[in-house]
């Protein structure tokens, strides 16, 4: 699931499907809640949301056209594991180590690339979002 200001974007695989994501519609009354499909087993596997609007977003895996309004920062498929970023403030966003592809995107696009070695946690299937738990404080 990811999410901009505005909505939820919850991603619709063989692990989520249309009546999970419409019970999360019926829980959220007051959000709007769209469905993604994917062919990751999670939406962040695929793409995440950074900052003004703007996606690292890997297409093989999730559609571009799922958001008509966003900007990209469109990752090949090698580099898949990349899209599963933190956007952490300040134009910085962390990604794992070992995708120098996605970290020039990134840079090109004008954020600023936090490398982390999380190569252990990948073998279990874990990506940055994974291990995180952010909090956000409102300056």
């Amino acid at each position: 699931m990811i999410t901009d200001e505005q909505q939820l974007f919850v991603g619709q695989s063989f692990r989520t499907n249309s009546s999970g994501i419409l019970q999360l519609q019926n829980f959220l009354p007051e959000t709007k809640v769209s469905a993604v499909k994917t062919n990751a087993l999670h939406l962040l596997c695929g793409c995440s949301y950074l900052d003004e609007s703007t996606i690292i977003i890997t297409p093989e895996l999730v559609s571009p056209r799922n958001f008509p309004d966003f900007n990209y920062v469109a990752l090949d498929k090698e580099d898949a594991y990349a899209s599963d970023a933190l956007y952490i403030g300040n134009r910085r966003v962390l990604i794992p180590s070992g995708f120098p592809r996605a970290s020039k995107k990134l840079k090109d696009a004008g954020y600023v690339p936090v490398e982390v070695d999380v190569s252990e946690f990948r073998k279990g299937d874990g990506g940055v979002t994974c291990l995180c738990s952010p909090i956000y404080k409102n300056l």
